[in-house]
């Protein structure tokens, strides 16, 4: 959310005139040229280090957010506003730190299972910002759980599973990867048009297409898509993905329709609600993300597959 703020503002580089104060009353104004064009009206509040003592008063703002910092699960991330130059930093703190805080205002939806989303608009649209995990549809029928790989296979009707119904989870980056990345649901339950909660639909190939080209092209859109964890780097590079639009995409893999579980935390599929028309009787379309570059895929997989979902508002 932070991301999305400084991004709208100008970028990291730039936002802290945007949301900065004017004036000398809360800071050091060396600088002097902060606009608060944002009005978000951020001031240099300082902080108070792990050992008492108050730092840097009037000259820095301090800010905390609530997701740990990547690599560092015990350092949350922090924003630093600075009263002499216009950046923002965003960076790891120890917990003992006081800092200050700024809130904002929840946007969710809830499915028929009680579970709460997270909504975000992005141009002219509003998408749930997480993987869809209901067992029922909206008209509160079940959905059925399907584990073993032959079932899976033979399945022409609605079924889901969870992406740890294999052994490929063991250790705690997965645990935590699988607890946030929903259910996979294959194309027969896209297909009943009941999956989303009421008021939403799975999107349509066209409703992707809107989304991408709003973020400037299939080509690039996937860095702006992609949440900032979870995703690996690739060796020697500083990861590219931003998350300025709030989409929060996650590599949680896919199941093959012969039911094998692949690319787990390497790419995310996400179900279009259009079949591929070369081949309606056996597939539909879907987006793919991989953590290797910024592309949004977009390509046809055999509806039996299970993929996440996500959701945009009618």
């Amino acid at each position: 959310e932070w991301t999305i703020l400084l991004h709208s503002v100008g970028g990291k580089d730039n936002a802290g005139d945007a949301i900065k104060e004017t004036g000398l009353a809360h800071w050091r104004m060396m600088y002097n040229k902060a606009t608060n064009t944002s009005g978000f009206s951020a001031t240099g509040g300082g902080n108070r280090n792990m050992y008492g003592p108050f730092e840097e008063v009037r000259s820095r703002g301090y800010f905390w957010s609530a997701s740990d910092y990547p690599d560092y699960v015990n350092y949350p991330t922090s924003v630093i506003l600075f009263s002499d130059a216009g950046n923002v930093l965003s960076t790891s703190m120890d917990k003992k730190f006081g800092m200050s805080v700024r809130c904002i205002e929840d946007h969710y939806i809830t499915d028929f299972d009680d579970n709460r989303y997270n909504t975000i608009k992005i141009g002219s649209q509003i998408w749930i910002a997480e993987n869809l995990k209901t067992t029922h549809f909206n008209d509160g029928t079940s959905i059925p759980l399907v584990t073993e790989n032959i079932e899976w296979n033979n399945l022409q009707t609605p079924g889901y599973c969870w992406c740890d119904s294999s052994s490929v989870f063991g250790d705690d980056y997965y645990s935590a990867l699988r607890n946030v990345s929903g259910a996979l649901y294959n194309w027969h339950a896209v297909n009943t048009g009941k999956l989303c909660p009421s008021g939403w639909h799975v999107p349509e190939d066209n409703d992707w297409k809107i989304l991408t080209d709003y973020l400037g092209g299939e080509d690039v859109a996937g860095d702006k898509l992609k949440a900032t964890v979870f995703w690996p780097r690739i060796a020697d590079t500083e990861p590219t993905a931003t998350n300025e639009s709030g989409f929060s995409a996650l590599p949680g893999g896919y199941r093959r329709s012969d039911g094998r579980y692949d690319e787990m935390d390497h790419s995310g599929e996400w179900w279009s609600f259009s079949e591929y028309q070369e081949n309606s009787a056996f597939d539909a379309l879907y987006r793919s993300m991989g953590y290797e570059n910024s592309i949004v895929k977009n390509t046809f997989i055999n509806k039996s597959s299970g993929l996440s979902v996500r959701c945009v508002k009618n």
